[in-house]
């Protein structure tokens, strides 16, 4: 898969500190937004599985979330 190229409008506070960041972690700003953007759309992705995992199926039975927080919180 190719790369694009995009423009994002920031708020100037928020771009010093993302740029500052980036320098800190010795990194591109364009890395830093990267790899900000790819690790939410995995949390987001591991939501959505976490979500129908809960729903269950004809063979799982579902659980409530309180009954989740007994036994896993």
């Amino acid at each position: 898969m190719g790369t694009i190229s995009t423009s994002i409008r920031f708020d100037e506070d928020l771009l010093k500190r993302g740029k500052e960041e980036a320098d800190f972690e010795g990194i591109s700003f364009n890395a830093l937004i990267t790899g900000l953007l790819a690790e939410r759309l995995q949390d987001i992705e591991d939501y959505h599985d976490a979500v129908e995992s809960i729903k269950g199926s004809k063979n799982k039975p579902t659980i409530s979330k309180e009954e989740m927080m007994q036994r896993y919180g």
